[in-house]
């Protein structure tokens, strides 16, 4: 018995692990059907659940699903901190503040697409802080990839990708602002 968000993504990823054909797998993979969540969302926990659920069945699947959003955001908050923080007090206060703030344990519990949204979100502004704001990096996969765990990233992306691109347009003076 899954709660019915364990039972969205369980059903989901079974479909993609043990398709009919492979006209069918090809279609789970680019569309599914299901359009509450972006298609990354499937995509990475039927990567992480492939070899646990050939081994173990539907449990392994429910388990390593769980685990990949606890992962996910434990991750994402260690590396928000290390990208804005510089004092290493201040990395861990905010790594407890960050735990400790009410939908936490929701999200590391119940399979959602936000922890997989957040990490590569922090992946984005971890190499946009460390390239300075470039345009012609590859690191803007990251936040494309956010789009596609979750639609709802796509004003913030429009307004970051504005910035910068103004930023770089406008020249000096509009760097200093944005700083």
């Amino acid at each position: 018995s899954l709660h019915i968000d364990e039972q969205v993504l369980f059903d989901g990823v079974h479909r993609i692990l043990n398709p009919d054909s492979k006209t069918q797998f090809l279609y789970l993979l680019f569309d599914g059907g299901d359009h509450r969540y972006g298609r990354l969302f499937w995509n990475i926990n039927a990567i992480i659940c492939y070899l646990p659920e050939n081994i173990y069945g539907a449990t392994g699947q429910i388990y390593f699903a769980r685990m990949s959003s606890a992962f996910f955001l434990i991750t994402s908050y260690i590396i928000f901190t290390i990208t804005f923080l510089k004092s290493w007090l201040f990395r861990l206060v905010g790594i407890i503040t960050l735990l400790a703030m009410p939908y936490t344990l929701y999200y590391m519990s119940m399979p959602k697409p936000e922890p997989l949204q957040l990490f590569t979100l922090s992946l984005f502004f971890y190499f946009f802080k460390k390239t300075n704001r470039d345009l012609n990096s590859c690191y803007w996969i990251f936040l494309g990839l956010a789009i596609g765990a979750k639609i709802s990233t796509l004003p913030f992306a429009i307004c970051i990708f504005l910035f910068v691109f103004l930023g770089n347009y406008k020249g000096f003076e509009f760097s200093i602002n944005f700083k």
